[in-house]
Parts: C-alpha cells; structure tokens; sequence
C-alpha cells in the first residue's frame, strides 16, 4: 500500500493484524511476483525487481532495473502483470492506442481484438468467453464487454469514469471502480514544456512547443464538490 504520512512510502499491511511495516520510499506502485520479488514502478515509469521474502514480510536486496518505461492509467496503476511461472506481460509508455492479443505459453500471439484503441485492464473471463475492459472516452472510460466468438462489442457504462473490471468466480458478475465528476470544477494548470516529457496529476503535457501551456484539469479545491466514489 502507499502511505502519505510523513512522506510518501511503500509499506507492506498485514490484513490479519491490521499492522504496516514501511519497505521502501517514495510514491511506488508495486506488485508480488513469484518465487520472492515486488515489481515496483517509480515516478519515472521505469520498473525494477527487488527481491523480497514474502514469508517474513521484508526487502532482501537492492532493485534490479527490469523495464525503462511502462504506461500507466489515469490512477497511476501500472499495466503489467506476471503469471504464476514467471512471464511477465506489460505496455510500454507512450502508447495508449493499442489491440488486444492473446499469448500462449509458447510465445504464439493470437489478435483478439484488431481495432487500435485506449484499451485498460483487459480482463478474462473465467469460462474464457468473454472481455471486460475499460475504454478512453475523453476525459473519462468506460467499461465494455466483448465477445470472442461474436466478435461484438457491448457497453456497459454511459456515464461518469469507470475503471478496473474484475470478474466473480462464477462469471456472472463484474465489479469495478467509478468516479463521477459531475459538480467538480476545474483547476487551471500552467504547463512547462522545456522537458520531452512530463507528468502532472497524471495528464501528459501537450506536445505544442517551448512555451508554458495553461489547461484546465477536474480538481476539487478545498470546500468544493468533490468526485463521489464507489465499487460497483
């Protein structure tokens, strides 16, 4: 989990004890990869593995540099994910228009969906069936539901951001993140462009040239409407 008292930390909760053990600094996002490693994305989107014993719940030795660049979604999770034998599946920055492939175990790439879109957390369902993804629409997503073998495309939600499908065990059901927006004001930003690239709050600097750049972002300012949040 990421911490923010007192600086900004990666720290390890122990669900049964409700305690939290501080494992590195800094803003992190970090993952538990078989047979003892986090997979930990920093600011910079470059991702490291740094070995870990999950038993004893500590850092076991220094961070090995895995990948130079990973893409991340507006809630700053990155996209990668390892299987249980250790190949590990990611999206390199810079490139959120993308298809969707299926990888067998014998590297053998297989398009499940051809059209080049801002795909996010593409999940499968568990009778293999189905897609459930989250899908760029402007400022906000939205979730869809795909059909392999109809190759059709079926929406889900028409209105405010939703994000992070996740399947039941049955199949019949998903469960994801919404953030409504409606009645949050705008924030103006001034945006410095004599860096290549920049994140701020998440949202890519324009690429327009070597002036600063003013945009308007969704920020709640203190006593403001803020964004209502829920699972649905």
């Amino acid at each position: 989990v990421n911490a923010y008292d007192n600086g900004l930390k990666l720290e390890l909760l122990d669900v049964r004890s409700g305690k939290l053990k501080k494992l590195l600094d800094g803003n992190l996002v970090a993952r538990y990869a078989a047979p003892g490693y986090l997979l930990v994305e920093n600011d910079d989107q470059a991702v490291s593995a740094v070995p870990f014993d999950a038993k004893h719940g500590r850092i076991t030795g220094l961070p090995v540099p895995l990948l130079p660049s990973v893409f991340q979604g507006v809630s700053r999770s990155a996209d990668l994910d390892v299987s249980r034998n250790g190949v590990l599946a990611f999206v390199a920055a810079g490139a959120p228009r993308r298809t969707i492939v299926q990888v067998d175990r014998n590297g053998l790439e297989r398009t499940l969906i051809s059209k080049p879109e801002a795909y996010e957390d593409v999940k499968l369902s568990p009778d293999g069936r189905s897609l459930a993804f989250d899908q760029g629409n402007g400022a906000t997503r939205d979730l869809w539901l795909y059909d392999l073998a109809r190759t059709t495309a079926t929406r889900l939600t028409f209105e405010s951001d939703n994000f992070y499908p996740t399947w039941s065990p049955d199949g019949k059901r998903i469960a994801f993140w919404q953030f409504d927006l409606h009645g949050v004001g705008d924030f103006a930003l001034m945006y410095y462009l004599g860096k290549e690239r920049e994140i701020v709050t998440q949202i890519p600097y324009p690429q327009t040239g070597p002036y600063p750049v003013a945009m308007n972002v969704p920020y709640p300012l203190a006593g403001t409407t803020n964004s209502a949040v829920r699972v649905g």
